[in-house]
């Protein structure tokens, strides 16, 4: 008798972890689709719980139709929640896939004049997501060579000042965390708008290329100094 109720009670279990919609669920399409703005999508759950309405955000990317299940993703969902016109607001968000992997994602939310909230989402397993940066500007993505890791350049402008300040961020995607930016010879910190850059790259799978404009840093090693500036370069076997 008891190894019954057992069966049953793993039964209910699986039923009900079968039931839960993925993070990020997304449709192929051999059409191109026209651009719509993304829309709130609310249905009844099958089961109930506390809240009986699942909510989901629809993205229509080109050749592919993208769901973000707002109940697997707290931060967006922590973030609508105090949001009055949710709709108005959803309307306003763009989702675009990055450049050399099918599964991620990089959505803009919070957007106000020239800056935005940044959230990089993964579709693979059960659906990651990270939330880059708020209200900034993001200047470009850089894979490393490897695929392993995102090198992501963001610019804020602040008043008063000619030349916006930058803050680097390197996203290890085995780990799912960012990659601390050391350098003895820098006197700022790289993951903070502490500093002007005029350039980064990945010069390969582990060492980034950094040229700063600008900057107190401390005297560069032989071969170390450009025209420019001075550059830096960062190994992130080291940071591990």
């Amino acid at each position: 008798m008891q190894n019954l109720l057992l069966f049953f009670l793993l039964a209910f279990l699986l039923a009900a972890c079968s039931n839960e919609t993925p993070a990020i669920t997304k449709v192929e399409s051999d059409e191109t689709n026209k651009e719509q703005s993304p829309v709130l999508i609310e249905k009844e759950k099958e089961s109930k719980s506390d809240e009986e309405v699942e909510r989901s955000i629809e993205f229509n990317l080109p050749k592919e139709q993208v769901l973000i299940n707002l109940d697997q993703v707290t931060i967006l969902k922590q973030y609508l929640a105090g949001i009055t016109n949710k709709r108005f607001e959803i309307n306003q968000m763009q989702l675009s896939q990055v450049l050399d992997f099918e599964s991620l994602y990089l959505l803009r939310f919070s957007c106000r004049q020239d800056t935005c909230s940044y959230l990089l989402l993964d579709q693979d397993g059960d659906g990651r997501s990270f939330l880059l940066e708020d209200l900034t500007k993001l200047d470009k993505i850089q894979t490393s060579s490897d695929k392993e890791k995102l090198l992501f350049t963001f610019n804020r402008v602040e008043d008063e000042i000619e030349n916006p300040s930058t803050k680097l961020l390197v996203m290890d995607l085995a780990s799912w965390k960012p990659v601390p930016l050391v350098n003895e010879q820098f006197n700022g910190n790289l993951n903070t708008y502490q500093t002007n850059i005029a350039n980064a790259e990945w010069k390969n799978d582990n060492t980034l290329s950094i040229k700063l404009e600008n900057t107190a840093v401390a005297p560069p090693k032989e071969n170390n100094k450009t025209e420019d500036g001075t550059t830096i370069e960062i190994n992130l076997e080291n940071m591990k």
